[in-house]
């Protein structure tokens, strides 16, 4: 099997030291519990819950309530959000546990919002521009920083009701890059896995977001959604050489 490595920023995260991407050995700086209290729920994921919140100050959050998983994967999401600031990247505001229920919970500032799902259903040409060039912006700040996102897809994207402003969310799945290195294949969302990791190639890089940006991309211009529509890995690569041929697709046998 060939092994590729990244043309862009490929060695950033060993550039910083392993203090900078060594998640396994991190320890996230706790605030206090007391200070949020839950007022009910958005939505639930595979690996969280979320809910509406209220500070003691009477303020509206979002609390992220994490289920049982690995430490590990825990310290990977705070540790990556406390490297990211930017305008098109969510903010974590605190990291909380609670020890009844041995649950870590991430706290984020409420933002009324649009439902993308419904926003990027309308879209003009004018307005894809818009708001793609703020997603890539996003992606490149993060990729500049050691950091690709490995789940990007609509659900994972809200829109400022009142400034227009698009910010990247749920950090979940994001890894540091490190060239040569064997990530899982099982990340991303069906509909917007790249070629890599539907033949289970597990060398793959920052271009990982980049495919699953063009899969959104294609969606708002042709106004198909899915664009790669398959039931299974082997339909969704038969989906994509449809478009796209299957030269290239070898590479990764």
């Amino acid at each position: 099997m060939k092994i590729t490595t990244s043309k862009n920023n490929p060695s950033y995260n060993l550039e910083q030291g392993s203090a900078y991407y060594d998640y396994n050995n991190y320890t996230i700086p706790l605030g206090n519990i007391s200070n949020y209290k839950i007022s009910g729920r958005l939505g639930r994921g595979k690996y969280s819950e979320v809910f509406e919140g209220k500070t003691v100050k009477e303020e509206k959050i979002v609390i992220k309530v994490l289920k049982p998983i690995k430490v590990a994967k825990i310290n990977r999401e705070v540790l990556i959000l406390k490297h990211l600031s930017h305008k098109n990247i969510i903010p974590l505001k605190d990291v909380v546990f609670d020890p009844d229920s041995e649950t870590y919970s991430l706290i984020f500032d409420y933002i009324k919002h649009q439902d993308t799902s419904v926003l990027f259903e309308k879209l003009n040409l004018s307005s894809i521009r818009f708001y793609c060039r703020q997603i890539l912006e996003g992606l490149q700040y993060a990729h500049s920083r050691g950091i690709f996102h490995r789940d990007i897809k609509p659900q994972n994207m809200i829109v400022d009701s009142y400034t227009k402003q698009l910010k990247l969310l749920d950090w979940g799945l994001a890894e540091f890059y490190l060239p040569e290195y064997e990530y899982s294949v099982r990340v991303a969302s069906k509909y917007y896995k790249s070629p890599e990791l539907l033949v289970g190639y597990p060398y793959y890089d920052y271009s990982l977001d980049i495919w699953s940006f063009g899969c959104i991309l294609a969606e708002l211009i042709f106004r198909k959604r899915p664009f790669f529509y398959g039931n299974r890995s082997g339909d969704q690569i038969v989906e994509i050489v449809k478009i796209l041929g299957k030269k290239d697709l070898k590479e990764y046998y």
